[in-house]
C-alpha cells in the first residue's frame, strides 16, 4: 500500500507530523522557559551584585569624605598652631580662636564665655577644668560642646560650639570634642606666651627696685611726648632729680638702707605728680620726671614741692632714722630745646648747677 496515495496513509502521516511538531514546539517552549528562568536568576544576581557594589562605593565615598574632612581639620589645626603662637595680645588670640572654630564647625554657633553669669555648662567646665559634650536630649535643645581656655594654669574662658542656631542632627561625636579640645589647648599655650611676653616686657620697661620706668623706656616716652607736644603746640617739662650724698648713705647704713631711700623717693615723687605724668629711675640715685602739658614755672613748682616733701621725710633703716635731700634741674619744651636729647641735656646742666650751688635746691631757667 502506498501511504502517499492512500488517504488513510495521509491521515497517519499528518497525525504523526502534528504530534512531532507539537512535541518539537513543547521542547522549544520548555527550553525557552528554562533560558528565561536562567536569565532571571542571572539578572537577580547581577542586580544584587550591583546593589552591593553601590553600597560599597557609598561606604568608601563616605570614608573618603570623612578622611578629607579630618584632613582639612588637621590642616586647620596645624595653621592654628602657627598662627596662634605668633600672637602676643590676648584679645587677638581670642578673635583668631573664634575664627578657626567657625572654620572647623561651619554654620554653627561659636562663642567664648568669661564666667559672667555662668550657666550649668560653664560652671562644670570651669570647676572641673574638663571638656563637656552635651547631647541634645539632655538640655532639651540642640547639642553643644564646651572646653576650658587657660592662661598660667587659671581658666580664663570657655570655648563653646553649638547650643544655639543649627546644629548636627546626630549630635557631636567624641572626635569633634577632642578636636575642639586640641584647639583650646593651642589657644591656652598662646595665652601663656602672651603672659610671659608681657612679664618680660614689663621687666625690661620697669626698674625692679622702684617699679618705675627704666632709662630706655623713659627715652621712648620722651620722644613720643615731644612729637605730640609739637603737634598740638603744648609745653612739656622735664625734672631731673639726684639724691644728695647718696654714696655716704650706702657707706654708713648699708646698701639695704640705700635701696629703702630710693624706694621712698619714688613714693614721694609718685604722690606729687598727676597720673598722666611719667616717672623713671634714670640710673643709680638719679630720677627723671616728665610733666606733660606743663609750662616751666609750674614744673619748677612741682620740683620744689617734691624737694620739700623729701626733706621732711624720715626713713627707718634698721631702727635708725635717715633724712635725705635732693637736687633738681628743670627744662621745658620748646623754650629750652626742641628735641628730647637737647631737653634732657639742658635739665642735666641745671641739675649740675644745683649740685655745685650747695645741693637741696631747684635750678630752673633764669627769669
Amino acid at each position: 500500500m502506498n501511504l502517499i496515495t492512500d488517504p488513510r496513509g495521509l491521515i497517519l502521516i499528518c497525525a504523526a507530523a502534528t504530534v512531532f511538531s507539537g512535541a518539537l514546539i513543547g521542547f522549544f517552549r520548555a527550553k525557552l522557559s528554562a533560558l528565561r528562568r536562567e536569565r532571571s536568576v542571572v539578572e537577580d544576581d547581577v542586580a544584587k551584585e550591583s546593589r552591593l557594589l553601590h553600597q560599597e562605593i557609598a561606604f568608601y565615598e563616605e570614608k573618603r569624605a570623612g578622611l578629607s574632612k579630618r584632613g582639612g581639620q588637621r590642616r586647620l589645626l596645624s595653621e592654628a598652631a602657627r598662627g596662634l603662637g605668633s600672637l602676643l595680645d590676648p584679645s587677638a588670640v581670642q578673635e583668631r580662636l573664634i575664627k578657626i572654630a567657625q572654620l572647623l564647625f561651619p554654620s554653627q554657633s561659636v562663642t567664648i564665655s568669661y564666667g559672667q553669669k555662668p550657666d550649668a555648662v560653664d560652671s562644670y567646665v570651669v570647676e572641673r577644668r574638663q571638656p563637656l559634650l552635651v547631647p541634645s536630649d539632655v538640655m532639651k535643645g540642640v547639642p553643644q560642646m564646651a572646653v576650658p581656655i587657660t592662661a598660667q594654669q587659671a581658666v580664663v574662658g570657655v570655648l563653646r560650639v553649638g547650643g544655639s542656631g543649627p546644629g548636627p542632627a546626630a549630635g557631636y561625636a567624641r572626635e569633634d570634642l577632642r578636636l575642639l579640645e586640641i584647639l583650646a589647648s593651642l589657644a591656652s599655650l598662646a595665652m601663656d606666651n602672651c603672659a610671659l611676653f608681657h612679664q618680660v616686657q614689663q621687666t625690661a620697661l620697669r626698674d625692679h627696685l622702684t617699679g618705675l620706668l627704666t632709662h630706655r623706656a623713659f627715652q621712648d616716652q620722651l620722644e613720643q611726648s615731644i612729637l605730640e607736644a609739637s603737634r598740638y603746640n603744648q609745653p612739656l617739662s622735664i625734672v631731673l632729680v639726684d639724691v644728695d650724698h647718696f654714696k655716704s648713705i650706702n657707706d654708713t647704713h648699708g646698701h639695704q638702707a640705700g635701696d629703702l631711700v630710693l624706694q621712698g623717693l619714688a613714693h614721694v615723687m609718685d604722690r606729687s605728680v598727676r597720673p598722666v605724668d611719667i616717672i623713671a629711675r634714670y640710673g643709680g640715685e638719679e630720677f627723671a620726671v616728665l610733666l606733660l602739658q606743663t609750662p616751666h614755672r609750674a614744673a619748677a613748682s612741682v620740683a620744689e614741692q617734691i624737694r620739700r616733701d623729701l626733706a621732711e621725710q624720715t626713713f627707718d633703716a634698721g631702727g635708725k632714722a635717715i633724712r635725705i635731700t635732693a637736687s633738681f634741674g628743670v627744662a621745658t619744651f620748646p623754650e629750652d630745646a626742641t628735641s628730647g636729647q637737647q631737653l634732657f641735656r639742658q635739665a642735666d646742666q641745671r641739675l649740675y648747677k644745683a649740685k655745685a650751688a650747695g645741693r637741696n635746691q631747684v635750678q630752673m631757667r633764669a627769669a
